[in-house]
């Protein structure tokens, strides 16, 4: 019995956020049968100002949900 093997029918767009406090990757590449994620985040060792702040919180919200995609696959 042959197994069925699922190919790559959506993969999420590839994320870049840079900032002045860090920076954050996430790349998606399908060669063959293979899916690689690269995955890089860097921080700066610093404090942030208050005025700051609101890009703080949406880089971090940004990340999550980067984070959170998924590929989708299917039957083929």
């Amino acid at each position: 019995m042959d197994r069925l093997r699922p190919a790559v029918r959506e993969l999420p767009e590839n994320v870049e956020l840079n900032e002045a406090f860090g920076s954050y990757s996430l790349n998606f590449e399908v060669e063959e049968n293979t899916i690689f994620v690269k995955r890089s985040i860097k921080l700066q060792s610093q404090r942030v100002s208050l005025e700051d702040y609101s890009t703080l919180e949406s880089f971090y919200q940004k990340r999550i949900k980067a984070d959170q995609s998924t590929v989708v696959l299917e039957r083929s």
